[in-house]
């Protein structure tokens, strides 16, 4: 009984450290190094145990303490926690490789091995590249095909940019705020893409600042111009178009087509692709 409590101890510290990482790394980050930590831990605690039964009971033992606080913090704000969930799902599928391992010939090892450190490091990327989209923007790939309703914005000095004058051209609009510390992190690549596609006359770019309360008039361009940024930054009046475009975190990425349909709704890193094939469109 003492060795299950011990593991169980262990199996908990191991949780509580790799917890920091899905706040400095990143969830992705804490995702494939949860995959492994608990894979090498689980399969060096049943290797040495003979009677399977035992292995299983050990495995259900390593289980325990991160399933009982993962369902506890899940299930109490699930919503809000939902973007986490597969780096929570890493200590599980992690301990189920570890299963695997102790009851695996030589052979199997050598097959399964490859592939779980493969299907980890996508998960840790490309995947869950997916399921940001999916946890913020709700697509997986972040493509909608949605019609708009006309929309005013205003820049620093009063004047009015309405969807009409967009209409014919696709749009690109970066919605951020004052308070968010990823936009900011953004706004070298949105001006990465500015100069290279800014005199594009298919294409406008707009970093739509929605206002804080605490924000100073004028604020947002000053920042702005502060940083050295050329982009154009345009104003909403109030949250309204937040709620037109669906925008539920920042910063939120929108391209509109000339037909004034949402075409896109997702992050920034997911558009270079989009901008070289609307770059070509004639």
């Amino acid at each position: 009984m003492k060795k299950y409590w011990l593991t169980a101890a262990a199996s908990l510290l191991l949780f509580m450290l790799l917890t920091p990482l899905g706040g400095y790394g990143g969830h992705h980050v804490k995702f494939s190094v949860a995959n492994f930590v608990f894979c090498g831990f689980t399969y060096f605690s049943l290797r040495n145990i003979v009677p399977s039964e035992q292995r299983l009971t050990m495995a259900g033992v390593i289980a325990l303490p991160p399933l009982l606080i993962c369902i506890f913090l899940h299930s109490l704000h699930f919503s809000d926690t939902f973007y986490a969930l597969p780096s929570s799902l890493a200590h599980f599928t992690g301990i189920a490789a570890g299963l695997f391992l102790t009851f695996a010939n030589s052979l199997k090892k050598a097959v399964f091995i490859p592939l779980f450190v493969a299907a980890t490091i996508w998960g840790t990327t490309t995947g869950y590249d997916f399921w940001t989209n999916k946890s913020f923007f709700g697509t997986y790939t972040g493509a909608v095909n949605e019609q708009i309703s006309p929309f005013d914005l205003h820049t620093s000095d009063g004047r009015t940019v309405s969807s009409a004058s967009l209409k014919g051209q696709f749009v690109v609009l970066d919605f951020w705020n004052t308070g968010c510390v990823s936009c900011f992190k953004k706004f070298p690549l949105l001006q990465e893409y500015y100069t290279q596609y800014g005199n594009n006359s298919k294409i406008k770019f707009f970093a739509v600042n929605i206002p804080l309360l605490r924000d100073a008039p004028g604020q947002a361009d000053r920042i702005i111009k502060k940083d050295g940024y050329t982009f154009p930054v345009l104003l909403a009046d109030n949250k309204q178009l937040q709620s037109l475009f669906k925008v539920n975190s920042f910063p939120t990425v929108i391209i509109i087509d000339p037909s004034q349909r949402i075409i896109y709704r997702g992050q920034l890193d997911g558009i270079d692709e989009s901008l070289r094939e609307l770059a070509e469109v004639r």
